[in-house]
């Protein structure tokens, strides 16, 4: 491409500029509503830290136990039940072991206390979720599990930091959590909502002794804690979820003498099931592809229809431009590469202007269109990673929309001009 067709096209547009500018307005508006809908709907499965790995993770709900009688019951695990199901799997790099979301009191010396999200988890969940230290580091292995006292550890986000202390400089000072003393071990930058298993504001270890005895009877298996698993790289995803079900099935077996049995519901989840699951004791739900691609043709088809319409008309109104060039010798094909590019700048242009509306849109937004699928309370805003908007994978995807809007739309009436008698072109005949 050269500067001949950008300024040719620029000439074309001010020839009849409100016509060109209610197109490139219909291509913003398609480029618009198509990105709005990408990234919302990337938001829960788009991998950006703490969860860059979301390729290779698991993850579980919780235990659904049945009963002879009819009666059922279903939370989440026990610790010994953890272990017993999860623990030392052949193919898993890491194991997290994480709480529920909790509301608590956080204050410092001098200053006022406020509200704030607190998790516990065990020292894998740092293996597990890739957080990005400010300072500091997270709890160590050999710590989770016992009694710190006055000198329990506790991990910040940032700006949690910021509020108390003004800085990010927090390592090793005191804060109080339900005025109960703890030592901030390290701060990390703040985590979306939206990575829901890693996120939290404050993240404290899981404090014994914990129980370690093989669970027997029904009230055994239930627990607090949820599980995150992390496959190692390139390895059997499917081998670790059979060898977990081999372990169920062990579990059943001793649970049949109490006349109840559990039920996996398909344990452990890739992340896209896992959020197709309503709790601890539903089947994961059917997602269907299809639809979704559906909705982008149809984002892509209508504009283009009505492109294609108002191309026909501009395309009519230069047909002795085109019967001339005809004239002197201008192949069909060069009429319509000639066609397709002038008209692919427009596009561009349009969708260059979508592209930067949605950004402002859903960061304005964002709130009313991606909810948090959660009972808890959650004192952070439910920001979208910046990296979900400001990506090459994003502009790239706009540009193919474009480029496939560009097809749609000029297809017909290029090639229809293309094929246009010189004579009746140039004598304007049609008029």
């Amino acid at each position: 491409m050269n500067f001949q067709f950008i300024r040719h096209t620029w000439r074309e547009v001010r020839r009849q500029p409100a016509m060109n500018l209610v197109g490139l307005a219909g291509t913003a508006f398609a480029i618009f509503l198509i990105m709005v809908v990408v990234v919302v709907g990337r938001v829960d499965s788009a991998e950006y830290a703490p969860v860059s790995h979301r390729d290779r993770m698991l993850f579980t709900r919780g235990v659904d136990i049945w009963y002879d009688n009819g009666t059922s019951r279903s939370s989440y695990y026990s610790m010994p039940f953890i272990q017993e199901i999860y623990g030392n799997l052949e193919g898993a790099e890491a194991m997290a072991v994480y709480g529920s979301l909790e509301e608590i009191d956080i204050a410092a010396a001098g200053r006022t206390a406020f509200e704030a999200n607190l998790r516990a988890t065990d020292a894998g969940y740092w293996d597990v979720f890739d957080f990005d230290f400010v300072s500091g580091s997270p709890y160590k292995a050999d710590k989770v599990g016992q009694r710190y006292g006055s000198s329990t550890p506790a991990v910040i986000c940032a700006s949690v930091a910021r509020r108390l202390y003004g800085s990010e400089d927090a390592e090793g000072r005191e804060i109080l959590l339900g005025h109960k003393p703890y030592r901030v071990a390290g701060v990390v930058d703040d985590v979306s909502p939206h990575a829901y298993m890693a996120y939290s504001q404050i993240w404290i270890p899981i404090e014994g002794p914990l129980a370690t005895a093989v669970p027997v009877s029904p009230e055994d298996f239930f627990g607090d804690y949820q599980v995150a698993l992390l496959a190692r790289i390139g390895g059997d995803m499917e081998g670790i979820s059979e060898a977990v079900r081999e372990r169920y099935a062990a579990a059943n077996r001793r649970l049949k003498t109490q006349d109840a049995s559990l039920k996996t519901h398909g344990q452990p989840y890739d992340h896209a099931v896992y959020l197709s699951v309503g709790g601890t004791n539903s089947d994961p739900e059917p997602r269907s592809e299809r639809l979704e691609w559906l909705v982008y043709a149809i984002l892509l088809l209508i504009p283009a229809i009505n492109l294609s319409s108002m191309t026909n008309s501009l395309l009519r109104q230069r047909r002795m431009e085109l019967g001339v060039r005809r004239a002197f010798g201008c192949r069909r094909m060069r009429v319509m590469r000639d066609i397709f590019v002038e008209n692919l700048l427009v596009t561009l242009a349009g969708g260059l202007v979508g592209l930067v509306s949605s950004w402002i849109f859903i960061l304005l937004f964002v709130d009313s269109f991606v909810g948090i699928d959660t009972w808890e309370t959650i004192f952070a805003d439910a920001t979208i990673p910046p990296q979900l908007l400001f990506s090459w994978t994003t502009f790239g995807l706009a540009m193919v929309f474009c480029f496939i809007l560009n097809l749609m739309s000029i297809g017909i009436p290029a090639f229809n001009a293309s094929r246009m008698n010189p004579v009746e072109a140039i004598s304007d005949y049609e008029k």
